[in-house]
């Protein structure tokens, strides 16, 4: 009996012993590995914000790019001031505004219009292209600031980046679940970091380090061939964002500063999918009758026979059910037939299906949904709100500017809805029962503001459409936004020159070359304009000039892969094909998943004259693309047809 007593003290003191080496840790600061984010890590850490003098801070010059500015706030913070933190990325940015008309503007000039007890402080922290994982360091600095809250509206963006989670995949849950015990001791997680580099690593090893800036995968040399369906790294990209949303909620618990949830609406009618990909095993005799099907049901839709084009669609659908196209124009169809949540599920399907997800998953609704209810936070159900404005339920280009990017009366509508969630739940000062008695004045003043918005506003909101859709391949879409643009705003050097590039896959090299001596007007200095000028004059067979303002575009400005290949391009089409052929291996040794280098290496093999290399790197270029050919074909492009 003795002996357990001692054994029982021994265990107790040792348990004590513990507690005590985790409360002193805790009050040094040592932050537990649970804190960290298991998917991926950074390789720089720049502040958003800075001081600028004592008691100022204001953000961070470097990370201007990303988020409204100027911004700044005092520290600590001034008496009966409600500092409001607005989370996420782009559309909590305001795109394609400014932040003078995102959610967070508008909830901030209610909440003051309505409650002048305190001095209502808004900070829109929405960063262009953050995913959930970028937008969790956000809130872990914002969160020493004294915010009074945080609204949460982020999940559009969480397929940008490229990161791998194959340790993830492989590890056994078992272990993971000891591990996760273990990352929370703040005494394993000190002596963890303490071990030398090469065995701390094998805890990390199959972590992706992303840099401090966003490495969006659209912005590489291939843009929408970068991205294949791979259900493997869908499944991890959900796991993380489940991670990242639940991380920014429980740490903001943890200091006291109330949460408001909000979930995700897409533009289903107005916005076709961004690339659509055959099932894996479609032979080619059943691609090519699936192509012609859908042209065919684009033609009956087009002319007004929905229900031609819905017999079309459905003998598509028996080839492959996972072309995201398809559903796209089924969704039409069927909602031009009047069966309207039929058509509602087609839409949503193929937002689901499409292979470069710029448009949030439902699954992330859901999480979100569930996070609200688990953690018992307040929701905002922006979704349900926009589909219940819709005409038949189904969301389109009347609240949203393009993909994602609600209207600025689709900002105002997030505003209303997180302003419900805030007074239900008691968090901001602004009572349930004010709140409820200002709503009709509340909804004539957001429409007179709305009327009063300049013309120039506007056309800046025409142009972050036209720019996001040539960002995104789009080019169709691009192309009358950024012309209406074009009408009111003269001095952005960047609008004239995405018409230019435009008009040159069309084609048009006249109309190009006059828009780019347009761009060069306002910035004669800019690259991309260079580029694009070399490409249009080697088109007008003006290869001397070409080649002459290619030696002038300063290398370091420019992506190494998107300059050989504009290079090799100007080459190949000046007839230079040794030089080409050794400038477009260097870019496909930089860029091996962009088709359009294998392409244009095939040309210069095949005008050169080595049919075998430039079979082989069209092919590859075929595969890439996911366009269907057959041997016949390939003969004949190999003769130059």
């Amino acid at each position: 009996m003795k002996n357990i007593l001692y054994n029982l003290l021994a265990v107790v003191t040792g348990l004590a012993l513990l507690a005590l080496i985790e409360g002193v840790l805790t009050l040094g600061g040592v932050a537990p590995l649970a804190n960290e984010d298991p998917f991926i890590g950074f390789s720089g850490s720049a502040p958003l914000f800075i001081e600028a003098e004592p008691g100022r801070l204001v953000l961070n010059p470097v990370k201007e790019h990303y988020f409204n500015s100027p911004q700044s706030f005092q520290e600590p913070k001034p008496k009966r001031t409600f500092r409001i933190v607005a989370l996420g990325g782009s559309t909590t940015y305001g795109r394609p505004y400014l932040g003078q008309t995102s959610f967070v503007a508008w909830l901030t000039q209610l909440l003051g219009r309505y409650d002048s007890s305190h001095r209502y402080e808004p900070l829109n922290l929405g960063g262009i292209s953050y995913a959930s994982y970028r937008v969790a360091r956000v809130a872990e600095e914002m969160a020493g600031y004294e915010p009074d809250l945080f609204v949460l509206y982020a999940g559009h963006n969480e397929f940008l980046e490229a990161r791998t989670f194959a340790g993830q995949k492989s590890e056994l849950p078992l272990l993971r679940k000891v591990r996760g015990v273990f990352h929370h001791s703040r005494l394993y997680s000190l002596l963890f970091r303490m071990l030398p580099k090469g065995q701390a690593a094998g805890e990390d090893a199959a972590k992706t380090v992303l840099g401090d800036e966003v490495a969006a995968k659209l912005e590489q040399v291939g843009g929408t061939d970068l991205y294949h369906r791979d259900a493997d790294f869908r499944r991890g990209v959900i796991a993380q964002y489940r991670y990242s949303m639940a991380g920014i909620i429980d740490r903001a618990r943890q200091r006291h500063i109330p949460v408001i949830l909000c979930t995700l609406p897409s533009n289903l009618a107005g916005m076709s999918p961004f690339k659509s990909e055959h099932r894996p095993g479609l032979l080619l005799d059943e691609q090519k009758r699936f192509a012609k099907l859908l042209q065919q049901a684009a033609e009956n839709l087009n002319s007004g026979s929905a229900s031609e084009a819905l017999v079309e669609l459905s003998e598509a659908e028996a080839l492959d059910d996972s072309y995201a196209l398809l559903h796209f124009f089924k969704g039409a169809a069927l909602e031009k037939l009047g069966r309207y949540p039929e058509a509602y599920r087609a839409y949503l399907r193929a937002k689901e299906e499409d292979v470069v997800p710029l448009r949030a998953l439902e699954v992330f609704n859901q999480v979100i949904r569930e996070l609200a209810q688990e953690k018992q936070v307040p929701l905002a159900d922006v979704e349900a709100a926009i589909r219940g404005a819709s005409e038949h339920g189904i969301p389109g280009n009347t609240w949203f500017d393009d993909h994602v990017h609600p209207t600025i009366a689709g900002q105002q509508l997030i505003a209303w809805e997180v302003l419900d969630a805030a007074t239900r739940a008691g968090v901001v000062p602004l009572s349930r029962e004010q709140w409820l008695a200002s709503r009709e004045d509340a909804d004539r003043s957001m429409r007179q503001s709305l009327r009063e918005l300049p013309a120039d506003y506007i056309a800046l909101g025409e142009w972050g459409v036209g720019r996001l859709f040539f960002w995104a391949g789009k080019y169709d879409e691009a192309y009358p936004a950024l012309l209406r643009a074009w009408l009111t705003i003269r001095n952005v050097g960047e609008i004239p020159r995405q018409i230019a590039a435009i008009e040159y896959m069309r084609g048009d090299y006249g109309l190009a070359y006059q828009r780019l001596q347009d761009a060069t007007q306002i910035d004669s200095d800019e690259p991309q304009v260079r580029l694009l000028l070399a490409q249009v004059l080697a088109a007008q067979q003006r290869t001397g000039e070409a080649l002459d303002v290619l030696a002038r575009v300063p290398e370091e400005k420019v992506a190494p892969a998107q300059l050989l290949l504009v290079r090799g391009e100007v080459e190949l089409m000046s007839g230079l094909y040794d030089e080409a052929m050794v400038t477009l291996a260097r870019a496909v040794e930089l860029a091996p998943e962009a088709a359009a280098v294998h392409l244009a290496l095939a040309k210069a093999h095949r005008g050169h004259g080595d049919l075998l290399q430039a079979e082989q790197e069209y092919r590859v270029y075929l595969q890439l693309s996911g366009a269907p050919f057959t041997e016949a074909e390939l003969a004949v492009w190999l003769k130059g047809g």
